[in-house]
């Protein structure tokens, strides 16, 4: 391929990946929930659901919004009011441990990474799981973020092809932002 061919190539290949890049952006919306008092950039408008579980603490009641990019991909903000006492007795690590337990179990995953993170002023956890792989599906990566911020607890997650999660979780992730 002459020089100037290719360089012509390569110029709408660029101009093409640029393209699409601003397309994707603009696919993405910023979806804020009052009452969660949080904001988050989603790939398509949330649909809310509410699940209650009694525990040993009470019932705890979960205001979940979940959006999606295709069939497998889903972007999910779970939100969850803990009892002051349960959380000044059993402690934030010990939400944290129980939170992940739930995740990983209601997604068959099994945890690859598990780390502190802060997301403004308050310090959570960062998890990556992997989730098994069902026949004629693609693998699936889940990362998710767990944060106690007063004594509502956020479980931030996205559950993406294994292609695609790296930088499509880090753009659902890093958009999540608690509100006053």
């Amino acid at each position: 391929m002459p020089v100037r061919t290719f360089a012509s190539f390569a110029a709408v290949l660029l101009l093409a990946l640029v393209a699409s890049e601003a397309g994707a952006d603009q696919d993405w919306k910023t979806f804020t929930s009052e009452e969660g008092r949080f904001s988050i950039s989603v790939p398509a408008q949330p649909v809310k659901s509410e699940t209650s579980q009694k525990s040993f603490i009470g019932t705890v009641t979960n205001h979940v919004f979940t959006s999606a990019s295709g069939p497998e991909d889903s972007f999910t903000v779970d939100y969850s009011d803990i009892p002051h006492f349960a959380l000044h007795f059993a402690g934030p690590d010990t939400i944290y441990e129980h939170a992940k337990g739930a995740l990983l179990q209601k997604t068959f995953g099994k945890a690859t990474a598990y780390r502190d993170v802060s997301v403004a002023d308050a310090k959570g956890k960062r998890l990556i799981y992997d989730t098994p792989k069902a026949p004629g599906h693609a693998a699936m990566r889940g990362h998710a973020i767990l944060l106690l911020v007063g004594t509502r607890l956020y479980v931030v997650d996205a559950v993406l092809q294994e292609s695609e999660a790296d930088a499509n979780a880090d753009r659902f992730l890093s958009s999540f932002a608690v509100t006053p």
